[in-house]
């Protein structure tokens, strides 16, 4: 797979609304919580006026023309002026807990659009018709749409290097990332650092060193994570036995298996099962 597709597979995001908004909005982005403790992420292109977005106590300000993507929405707050005008995209990004995607990205990514990144004004302008016509079949083209931009968002992110830590800073590295991708492509091999470093084309001492520096962990603890995500995905999905998603995942045994999800998770395998029964 490419630097993408994998943690996209992984995550899972869901477009889940799009709509304009008008006038003085304002007020917290929140989403009533459940459950899982999901990430919700919105993307606001400006249509008309400006918006000034206040997270954390520090201010931004968005004018016409300009979209950002708040990877996490709900410490977000929107003061618009009386005559501003915005399109509101809102997507779903699976469960809080240990989503690596997130772990280190700002909390406001600016995304160039129009001049800066051509092809994200055609995406915009169609997304803007379906919401505003509500033609026959509109929700579908939405999905799709709104998938489209968000891939687009992720690809500006990790080709403009602007996020140096954590696995998109990893991703954004070219060495790292063919190490990175080579353990998503295939956990279930018994990676070592001699072999992991010959697929960044790095010596184990560099390329350890580096890992660690720019990711945030060793690359043994990161493939360990990069399991126990997957296992989480697996038991959720329930169409694997433990014992099938330990052999999938490159375990010897079952009991290994557990004794690591458990360590990483915080619960055993059978929770997560019943939890979501």
């Amino acid at each position: 797979m490419d630097r993408l597709t994998s943690l996209l597979a992984l995550f899972q995001p869901q477009p889940s609304d799009a709509r304009f908004l008008k006038g003085t909005t304002l007020g917290a982005l929140q989403h009533r919580s459940d459950r899982l403790n999901q990430v919700h992420s919105q993307a606001l292109y400006v249509l008309e006026g400006e918006l000034n977005i206040s997270i954390d106590d520090q201010q931004h300000t968005v004018v016409k023309g300009e979209l950002i993507w708040l990877p996490n929405a709900d410490a977000a707050e929107v003061l618009a002026s009386e005559r501003s005008c915005w399109l509101a995209l809102s997507y779903r990004f699976g469960p809080m807990h240990l989503n690596m995607v997130f772990e280190s990205l700002p909390m406001l990514l600016h995304i160039p659009a129009a001049s800066e990144q051509p092809e994200l004004a055609p995406i915009l302008t169609l997304l803007c018709q379906e919401v505003e016509g509500a033609h026959c079949g509109y929700q579908q083209v939405l999905i799709h749409l709104m998938d489209v931009l968000l891939i687009h968002m992720l690809r500006v992110v990790v080709g403009s290097m602007e996020v140096t830590s954590g696995v998109i800073g990893g991703l954004s590295d070219p060495r790292l990332s063919r190490a990175l991708v080579s353990m998503h492509d295939t956990p279930e091999q018994a990676w070592s650092l001699s072999t992991l470093a010959q697929a960044a084309g790095m010596s184990r001492t560099a390329f350890s060193q580096h890992f660690k520096a720019v990711v945030g962990c060793p690359p043994g603890e990161y493939l360990k994570q990069w399991r126990m995500q997957l296992a989480y995905q697996y038991l959720r999905a329930r169409e694997l036995s433990v014992a099938q998603i330990a052999d999938r995942l490159g375990y010897q045994s079952e009991t290994a298996f557990r004794r690591v999800f458990r360590q990483v998770m915080g619960v055993p395998p059978g929770q997560i099962r019943a939890f979501n029964s």
